[in-house]
């Protein structure tokens, strides 16, 4: 487990800085488009979800990097079950249309 978060920080590490870099680039690229263009608001604005969707996935792998402590106790498993759920649903729908071609 102590290689699996250090592994996991070190991606969080590389991955974020260019993420937040690309999600800046995307926003300043909305705000200087003409009026009208539409087709390509659209598109960055797709972009933008992918780059929200990677660091949604970037957080869920910070929490291999934390160190607990010892102590257990009881934990609500909604929280848990809903990050579970955020992070298959994207490939769960992408299977679903390729099993329905």
């Amino acid at each position: 487990m102590a290689a699996l978060g250090r592994m996991s920080t070190a991606i969080v590490h590389e991955i974020s800085q260019p993420l937040a870099a690309m999600e800046a680039t995307l926003t300043s690229a909305e705000l200087s488009l003409p009026p009208g263009e539409s087709s390509i608001a659209s598109r960055l604005a797709t972009a933008r979800g992918l780059i929200r969707r990677m660091q949604r996935t970037t957080t869920h792998l910070k929490s291999f990097g934390r160190k607990e402590g010892g102590e257990r106790s009881l934990i609500d498993l909604r929280p848990v079950l809903a990050s579970a759920l955020e992070l298959v649903t994207p490939r769960a729908h992408s299977a679903a249309g390729e099993a329905a071609e």
